[in-house]
């Protein structure tokens, strides 16, 4: 049977342990690699509809919280010609899913999340506001 002590270590390089990035570490402003510009992300933000930007909203509130997802779906383009993708994020009583319209920020920060190499501490809310911030 293990002890306290070796369940802990068993925990080391999980996404328990992966560490946190902020609104400013998605951008590189604390001197890490960030995922998108600032320019890059407002901009972004102009091409979704109001669906859109809510399915962005809730996919990063269920990643903040930690829940677990799919592999998502095939690449796949709406009716406006925007590649996107599924994925469902598993919740004790449903599983719901969310349309994430892609680029390479997004998908990046999709994959390190669900490879458990970090955690999201941030919203929609904290990303805008922190890319008009710095902008």
């Amino acid at each position: 049977m293990a002890n306290f002590k070796e369940s802990q270590k068993s925990l080391e390089g999980s996404s328990l342990s992966a560490p946190k990035i902020t609104a400013a570490d998605f951008f590189g402003k604390n001197g890490k690699p960030g995922y998108s510009t600032p320019e890059e992300f407002l901009a972004y933000g102009e091409t979704l509809t109001t669906s859109d930007e809510e399915h962005l909203r809730k996919g990063t509130n269920y990643m903040k919280g930690g829940l677990r997802t799919d592999g998502g779906s095939e690449i796949r383009r709406d009716v406006a010609g925007k590649q996107y993708q599924y994925y469902r994020f598993y919740m004790s009583r449903s599983t719901p899913g969310v349309k994430f319209i892609l680029t390479h920020s997004i998908i990046r920060l999709i994959n390190d999340y669900q490879n458990g190499l970090i955690t999201i501490d941030f919203t929609l809310d904290d990303l805008i506001n922190e890319a008009r911030k710095i902008k």
